[in-house]
C-alpha cells in the first residue's frame, strides 16, 4: 500500500538565485552556486520528483500514479500528470517582469500551459514587495504600449511582503518577484512563462535573456484582476486549479487525517511525525513536501511549532 511519500529536491540555478535555500535548507551554507529555486514537488518532464523514504524509494512521482492510481487519488482520477507544482524560490535579486497565460489565451493561441500560482512567504528582507497586476486605472492599451517601450514596471503595482502572507497569482497576472524574498510557491504544473522586461540583466551565458514580447501582448485581452489583500490564516486560497490551507500546531500538538482525500503538505516552519495506517513513521522538516495520498488515515504530530500548507486540488 502507498504511504505519505517524501521527495528528493530538484535544485535550479537561476542568475538572479541567492543562498537561502542551500544554508536553510540544506545546512550546506558554503554552497556558492545561484540556486533560485528547489523544485520539491514535480512531474514535468525531464525534472520528475524521486522518493526518498520507504520501500518506494527510487520511484518517480509518474511511476507511482502509474502503479497506484485510486491508492492515490481515490476513483476520480482521469490520468495525465500531478496537477500541482511545489517550489521553493529565493529572490536573491528581483525576477523579471513576467505574465504566464490563461486557459482562454491558450486555447486561442494554441500554444502554452496556464499556469495559476500562489506565492507563500517564507522570508523577506524590509521594504521588500512584489509586482501584481496593473495599477488602478491602468488600460490593456497603456500596458501594450509600455511593453512595447521597454516602460511597463511603472504600470504595475509594487505590492510590499511580510513573512506569513499568502499572494494569489492566477493566469494571466503580469507580475514579479521583488529581491531579497525567499517563498513557497505551490502552482498548476506548468513551466510556461513569457518575459516582459528583465532589467537589462545578462543571462548565466553572458547574453541577455530572451524576452516573449508577442507571446506576453497575446495575454493582455484576458488578465484578471487579482486580489491585493494576501491571506495568512486558514484557507489562503479558494480557486478552480487548487486550494490552499495553513495549519499551525504548537510542540505536543497533534491533528487527525481521515483517508478519502490526497493532499500535498508542505512544510513552512517546524518538525514532527506523520503516523498511521502505513508500517513506520514519516517526519517533517521545514522546506520539505509531503504527498498524504487517498488511502492515508492518521494523525500529524509536531515536535516542534509548525506551520504547513496543505494543498488540495
Amino acid at each position: 500500500m502507498i504511504y505519505p511519500i517524501k521527495f528528493e529536491p530538484i535544485l535550479v540555478e537561476k542568475v538572479w538565485g541567492g543562498n537561502s535555500i542551500c544554508s536553510k535548507y540544506l545546512n550546506n551554507p558554503s554552497d556558492n552556486r545561484k540556486i533560485g529555486e528547489s523544485w520539491l514537488l514535480s512531474d514535468i518532464p525531464g525534472a520528475r520528483s524521486k522518493i526518498v523514504n520507504g520501500q518506494l524509494k527510487g520511484l518517480s512521482i509518474n511511476e507511482i500514479i502509474e502503479r497506484y492510481p485510486s491508492e492515490l487519488f481515490g476513483g476520480g482520477f482521469s490520468g495525465g500528470s500531478f496537477p500541482l507544482m511545489i517550489k521553493i524560490i529565493d529572490a536573491g535579486d528581483r525576477l523579471s517582469l513576467q505574465v504566464h497565460p490563461d486557459k482562454k489565451t491558450c486555447e486561442q493561441t494554441g500554444k502554452g500551459n496556464p499556469k495559476t500560482e500562489c506565492w507563500y512567504i517564507l522570508d523577506a528582507q524590509p521594504d521588500s514587495f512584489i509586482y501584481k497586476g496593473l495599477k488602478e486605472g491602468v488600460t490593456p492599451e497603456q500596458l501594450r504600449e509600455g511593453i512595447e517601450n521597454s516602460d511597463c514596471e511603472r504600470l504595475l503595482q509594487k505590492v510590499p511582503v511580510s513573512p506569513g502572507e499568502c499572494h494569489f497569482i492566477p493566469s494571466g497576472t503580469f507580475h514579479a518577484i521583488g529581491s531579497g524574498i525567499l517563498i513557497a510557491e505551490i502552482q498548476q504544473p506548468s513551466d510556461t512563462t513569457y518575459r516582459v522586461y528583465d532589467w537589462g540583466r545578462m543571462g548565466q551565458d553572458g547574453n541577455p535573456r530572451q524576452l516573449h514580447i508577442k507571446e506576453a501582448l497575446e495575454c493582455i485581452e484576458n488578465m484578471p484582476d487579482p486580489a491585493n489583500n494576501p491571506a495568512t490564516e486558514g484557507r489562503l486560497v479558494e480557486a478552480e486549479e487548487f486550494s490552499v490551507d495553513k495549519k499551525s500546531l504548537n510542540a505536543g500538538e497533534a491533528f487527525r487525517w481521515d483517508k478519502g482525500e490526497m493532499a500535498a503538505v508542505f512544510a513552512a516552519e517546524g518538525k514532527g511525525l506523520i503516523e498511521g495506517n502505513f508500517e513506520g513513521q514519516v517526519s517533517y522538516s521545514p522546506g520539505e513536501c509531503i504527498i498524504l495520498p487517498y488511502c492515508f488515515e492518521g494523525k500529524i504530530k509536531a515536535d516542534k511549532k509548525t506551520d504547513m500548507l496543505i494543498s488540495r486540488i
